[in-house]
């Protein structure tokens, strides 16, 4: 198996190491508004806190990304740990928001089921990518992604591709475009439940599936977390390549022939 190609340095980043500043590529910095930050252990040194524990605050950052955002093409990325809410519990739990007129920019969890959604467009014009996350639990990290370009918008889940659905009307270029929150917002609706948001990046382009990959599992090793990615599951974790044979570690190697209708051979092909 091929290792996933790195992603480009991202457009935007929120790493939440102790400072809510965004670092864009240029150089700069962007930084945040709203309430004061709770960092927690994260992935990659820290995390930030959002979302309300009693419905009455919801705890989240804003920045301005009029210049990041574009409706023609993109992409998102963050991880994220439920504290206190499992994948079917019955609130909204809102990770990334925004909104230029009536066009929704939103990866969310939808309430009274255990849908993760990532919505585009004006309502009743929207296309949204979904999937199903029943096994979302407390303290449970989980790598999120999304895509959009002209024609069709995607879902990624912990490196692997979730849903993929076609445009069903144009997006509007985002004129007006409102800061862009980390976590509920405005938009809390007096829902219930905290989570940790770590490395936010956006792209001004379309990732492809490597790079989603690759992103994921730069910090899933680091932070050991146990997951599934690409054709093999290798051990507890994904070897790195250092030279040295570390714990849970080992090494695989096959070869695969096709016979002459074109099916493969079982019995040329060996492991």
């Amino acid at each position: 198996h091929a290792l996933a190609a790195e992603a480009g340095a991202p457009d935007f980043r929120c790493p939440y190491d102790g400072q809510t500043l965004a670092l864009l590529a240029a150089g700069t910095g962007v930084p945040a508004k709203g309430d004061t930050a709770v960092y927690a252990a994260g992935v990659s040194g820290q995390a930030l806190t959002v979302g309300s524990p009693d419905g009455k605050r919801n705890r989240s950052l804003y920045y301005p990304v009029a210049d990041l955002l574009d409706a023609r093409a993109g992409s998102a990325s963050f991880w994220v740990q439920p504290l206190d809410w499992k994948g079917g519990d019955a609130p909204f739990h809102v990770m990334l928001r925004t909104m230029a007129g009536e066009t929704y920019f939103m990866v969310y969890k939808f309430f009274n089921s255990n849908t993760l959604l990532f919505l585009l467009g004006p309502q009743g014009r929207w296309t949204g990518a979904k999937t199903a996350i029943p096994d979302w639990g407390p303290g449970q990290w989980h790598h999120v992604a999304c895509t959009w370009s002209e024609t069709e918008v995607s879902l990624w889940v912990d490196g692997q591709p979730r849903a993929v659905e076609r445009l069903r009307y144009p997006i509007p270029a985002f004129r007006g475009l409102e800061p862009l929150s980390v976590g509920p917002g405005t938009w809390g609706d007096g829902s219930v439940g905290t989570s940790l948001i770590d490395e936010v990046c956006l792209y001004r382009r379309v990732l492809a599936p490597g790079e989603i990959e690759a992103l994921y599992r730069r910090d899933a090793d680091r932070a050991g977390v146990c997951h599934e990615s690409g054709l093999l599951v290798v051990g507890r974790c994904t070897p790195v390549l250092d030279g040295k044979v570390g714990e849970a570690e080992y090494a695989f190697s096959s070869a695969g022939f096709l016979g002459s209708g074109g099916a493969l051979s079982q019995r040329q092909g060996r492991i």
